[in-house]
Parts: C-alpha cells; structure tokens; sequence
C-alpha cells in the first residue's frame, strides 16, 4: 500500500511536494481507514482546486514512477521540468514514493534530467530509527548493501543510463521480501479524463472467472437505476497487424499485449429488460448513455481495486455523473469490505462531496498554485479551527481554503467588443 508520494522540479511542482495517505487516527470514521502495523492510512483522497492547478499532475508523476520502476527504456516524452524559473529547467526532476509490501516498509526515489536516471535509491525502513540501504545509484555507479551485494552483482551489468535498476530487478523477478519487486508498482491503475484502459474489458472477461466480483458489479449498476439486468462479453482473435502496431507503441502495458494475444479483441454487451415483458435485449456499449459508458469505466476498476487491493487514481471522478452516484461509491469503498486493503485518489471539482459525515478531514485536500505558479499542496486538516460542525461547502466556496479560481467578470469581454 502507498503512504506517500513526492515530487519536485515536475511540471507545475517547482518544490518538494509531499502528497501523503497518512490518516491522524484509527478510531474516528475508522471504516475510511486501515493500518499496517503502527500506521494508520486513509483508503481515499479526494483532491481539489482550480483548473491548471496541478491535479491532473499528480497522477502524471505517479504514471512516471510506475513507467521508471516498470520499463526497461524511458520513453524521450516523459519528464518535463518545471519550466517557469530559468534556474529549474537545468535541474534534475525528483520523485520518492513510499510503500508497503507484505506488511514491510520500502522507500524508493530517484531524479532523472534530459531522460537519464541521475540517482536512484531502494531503502528497507525496519523501524523508525532503523534503516537498511538495498541499492544506490549514482549516474552508472551502483552500489548495494552488504546483504544484498552478490543479488545485484548478477544483473547490475544490464541497467542502462535510461533503465532504472529497479526494471531490471522487476525484470528478472527478483523477490522483494516474498513477491517480485514489480509486484506493488503492478497493482498501480490510473484512469485519466473520459479515458478507457484496454485492461477494464480484459479484467471484465475474467470477471467470467470471478462470479463474485460479476455480482457485485451488475448489483451496483442494478442499483444505481441503470435497470442493467445482465453483462456479456463476447470475443474473437486479434488481427495480426493490429497486434504489430500495439507492440511497437511504448505506451502499451505489455500485460495488456500478452492477455490481448490470449483473449483477443473484445466486446461488451449490456442486456436490459423490456418493458412489461420477461424478455432480455443487449445494447452495445457504445449505444448506452455518456454517463452509463462512463460509471461503467470507473466501477469495474474501482470494484476489482476493492478485491484485489490495488491503489487505482481517477481524474475528474464526478465527470457526466450524478453526484448522489457519486456519493454511494464514496460511502462503499469507505465500508468494511472482508477487511480489504486498496487506495483511492480522486480529484474533483464537485463541492457536494465535501461533507464530513461521510470523509475525515485528512481524507479532503488542495491544490494551489501560488504566486511563483508552483503547485502547493494540503489537507483540510491542516486548518486546525475548522469544527466538524460548520460548512465546509460554504467555507470553501467562499476562498476559506483557496484552492479555487480567480474568475473576472466575463461581461467585460461584452463592454470591449461593442467599443
């Protein structure tokens, strides 16, 4: 599971950011949280601000720190440098995220200029005074701890000035604790804005497998007064030429390559009722609504993420969806589900969702850009004379906490054009 993540000199991050799952107690709305041994973290956050404020770019950063711990050959598109002070453009970029793997501490962190990996560092937190150096990397130069010296000596030979040492560990499956090293950074999801992943329809067709999590899924859509009775999937082999053209684009998972040759092309067949009538017919997922396609994009990965504990981050959740939709998901994944460990961050701009009856305050936070254009981010409990009781909707709307738009009158555009 994820504990933090940081970033510096990406994009709209000109400092060191710092954005963080850590819950400040067990006991309130203890449902919303779980805890690995002596931390407490929160299951979801939900992140707002204004538009261009840097959203997006956290779920930008955490897409890098999977491709850099994952492939073997950076892409030449993935950093940009923050670009508004001429001294930051020349810098390296820095990323760190920390995490949990079978119940044991990792930091892992890296900086990378013009594409080439300038430093990396894998470290084991044994406690919280104690720490044990795994690997360290400057430029070509690698070093490993002493227990873990003869492991690294075997594939060190291997890592280029674009490959992290971690892709080429992950590569070779090398075990970090009892599961491989790529085994955490994998169970990474990210849906962007009005996008669908090749592997939502492939985890729907092993959904045939898992009936359980099926169920689950057209009971929820069955709920949300979609009347979606049934889902069907149907498939056929890929051509070969489509096949040749997705391998050759970097941006691809190569997991979704594999299970595309297995499984081939697939389709998604929604079978609702007729009207006063027992009989079944099937739409084609292309012929539901926007917002029927667009809860289906996010449920599936947000169920299979609740029974496969995985971390999954969705931009603009609310996007062509009801807010009362909205709200029932938040109230599900803040339940106790067969004591389930998984992580959401989400952002939004829908205020509605700001109600501490259902999220703590640790669990709401900013982003800012502030007068250097550099994005800040905070949680609201960082505004200690906040009391439960008042309207964080009404604070917020009125600048209480930032994080929102500077809009200027438009009717002036209107004065200017008829001068």
């Amino acid at each position: 599971m994820l504990k933090y993540i940081k970033i510096k000199n990406f994009l709209s991050f000109k400092d060191e950011t710092t954005i963080d799952f850590i819950s400040d107690n067990y006991w309130n709305k203890k449902n919303n949280v779980f805890s690995i041994w002596k931390t407490t973290l929160t299951k979801n956050v939900f992140i707002y601000g204004a538009n261009a404020s840097g959203k997006t770019n956290i779920l930008k950063a955490l897409f890098i720190i999977q491709i850099v711990a994952l492939k073997n050959n950076l892409p030449r598109w993935l950093i940009n440098p923050f670009l508004l002070d001429k001294h930051n453009k020349n810098l390296a970029s820095f990323f760190e995220i920390w995490f949990f793997v079978d119940n044991k501490e990792y930091r892992y962190n890296f900086e990378i200029k013009n594409n080439i990996i300038i430093k990396e560092n894998l470290i084991y937190i044994k406690s919280k005074n104690e720490k044990a150096i795994l690997f360290t990397r400057n430029l070509q130069n690698i070093k490993a701890g002493i227990w873990f010296e003869k492991e690294l000596e075997k594939w060190k030979d291997k890592v280029k000035e674009k490959s992290s040492v971690l892709s080429v560990l992950s590569r070779w499956n090398w075990l970090l604790d009892k599961k491989p090293i790529d085994y955490f950074f994998r169970k990474i999801r990210l849906i962007g804005l009005d996008e669908t992943f090749g592997w939502l329809t492939l985890k729907m067709l092993d959904s045939e497998k898992n009936k359980q999590g099926k169920d689950f899924l057209i009971n929820f859509l069955k709920l949300a007064d979609l009347n979606i009775e049934d889902i069907k999937i149907k498939s056929k082999p890929i051509p070969i030429e489509l096949l040749n053209e997705l391998e050759k684009n970097d941006e691809i998972d190569d997991e979704f390559i594999e299970k595309i040759k297995e499984k081939g092309l697939t389709k998604i067949q929604f079978w609702h009722k007729i009207n006063e009538s027992e009989d079944l017919v099937y739409f084609d997922l292309d012929d539901e609504s926007d917002g029927t396609q667009r809860l289906f994009n996010i449920i599936w990965p947000i169920i299979d993420s609740i029974f496969n504990e995985w971390i999954l981050f969705i931009d603009e959740i609310e996007n062509k969806l009801h807010f009362l939709i909205i709200r029932e998901i938040i109230k599900l994944i803040n339940s106790n589900i067969k004591d389930k460990k998984y992580q959401f961050i989400f952002t939004t701009h829908n205020i509605d969702l700001l109600d501490l009856e259902i999220l703590k305050k640790n669990q709401i936070a900013f982003v800012e850009k502030n007068e250097e254009q550099n994005t800040e981010f905070y949680k609201l409990n960082e505004f200690k004379e906040l009391r439960k009781e008042l309207d964080v909707r009404k604070y917020y709307k009125n600048g209480a906490f930032w994080a929102i738009p500077d809009v200027k009158d438009f009717s002036i555009l209107l004065n200017s054009y008829e001068e």
